[in-house]
């Protein structure tokens, strides 16, 4: 049996609650919680006026993003947001970093399947264990007569060939999910019968790991929950901070002779953020995550240099998904006018107090 080299793109399912399925993104997003949590408390829950180094290091990281949220927000405003914003951070940086460590994404359990082989060239029937069901067919019995109206093996139904014979072949309709081989379906129905042999196509059994972690930013479902925490946010704060007129004036700005088209552009600048966010950070992780794989399979010697560049990518992305919240949110509670008033009215501001020099 062969082992089948994938990487998914959506999270696979680790294991079951009362039919809730848990995937390996979400365990690992629990087990980067618990770790963060104690990282923090480690630093802070007995924390001193001359802070030791890992104190330090944190108070660090978390001067460094609150000077940059107060010079977008201001001080006020900064306060308020900054614990949203710095946690974005901090957990993205995180989990893209854990995902780097050793059994992640390679340590799990191996799910069979049958499959054409992976180059395409169909195994010859009287050579295969295996096959796939090219069109949907009626089963027949071993003189090739229907067994039923209602018989039918769908198309790209796995079965196992029995025997073969003539232009038929027994046949009987498998699953190969799970640890074990591949075995019979179970249930109501016909799921054994003679089926022509032109009918079918040459398969094998291939494993292909399920890791029990997964990089949670490797999972759309992850990123887009945090991206559509930060427009939905944005929109609230937006309308708190202009009123439901003010905010919906910049769904509609002048000149209004323009509006019909310059409003659905406002509206798709909203829902482009909402994408830029979700898959900017899915895409780059994803990536990543293949690329490492990749190299694991056929460069394994030269890997720590792309776990090297995989550490810095991900810095970037968990600084890029903070500055691009903090920026959407400085324009919800500004928004684009108030902002340039502010700004000319600081420069007025200063030419009075140096004309006022002046004198």
């Amino acid at each position: 049996m062969e082992d089948k080299f994938t990487v998914s793109m959506k999270a696979e399912q680790v294991f079951a609650v009362g039919g809730f399925s848990i995937t390996n993104s979400m365990v690992t997003t629990v087990v980067v919680i618990i770790l963060l949590s104690i990282m923090l408390l480690a630093a802070f829950s007995k924390a001193k006026l001359v802070p030791g180094r890992w104190q330090a290091l944190w108070e660090l990281i978390i001067e460094f993003l609150l000077n940059l949220v107060e010079g977008s927000l201001k001080k006020k405003a900064g306060r308020v947001f900054f614990p949203l914003l710095a946690t974005f951070f901090v957990y993205i940086l995180i989990a893209n970093w854990f995902s780097l460590l050793p059994g992640v994404g390679t340590i799990g359990i191996y799910e069979k399947d049958i499959e054409v082989p992976i180059d395409n060239k169909p195994i010859p029937i009287a050579e295969a264990q295996f096959a796939i069901i090219e069109n949907r067919v009626e089963i027949k019995d071993k003189s090739g007569k229907p067994l039923g109206e209602d018989e039918f093996f769908e198309a790209g139904t796995a079965v196992k060939i029995l025997t073969t014979g003539g232009n038929l072949a027994h046949v009987q309709e498998v699953v190969a999910k799970g640890e074990g081989e591949a075995k019979p379906i179970e249930g109501e129905g016909v799921y054994e019968g003679y089926v022509a042999l032109d009918q079918l196509v040459g398969a094998k059994e291939y494993r292909t790991l399920v890791p029990y972690l997964r990089a949670p930013n490797a999972d759309l479902n992850m990123t887009l929950a945090m991206a559509l925490i930060t427009i939905i946010l944005v929109q609230i704060v937006a309308v708190r901070s202009h009123g439901l007129l003010g905010y919906l004036k910049e769904f509609f700005p002048k000149p209004y002779w323009l509006d019909p088209l310059l409003t659905p552009i406002e509206i798709v600048s909203q829902i482009s953020r909402l994408i830029s966010l979700t898959v900017r950070l899915f895409g780059n992780v994803f990536a990543g995550e293949a690329l490492l794989a990749i190299i694991i399979k056929i460069a394994s010697p030269i890997l720590f240099v792309f776990i090297g560049l995989e550490l810095f990518f991900g810095l970037i992305q968990a600084l890029v998904f903070f500055s691009l919240t903090t920026v959407y949110m400085t324009l919800a509670v500004f928004g684009m006018e108030g902002g340039h008033e502010e700004e000319h009215g600081s420069h007025s501001h200063g030419s009075e107090e140096n004309t006022a020099h002046a004198h």
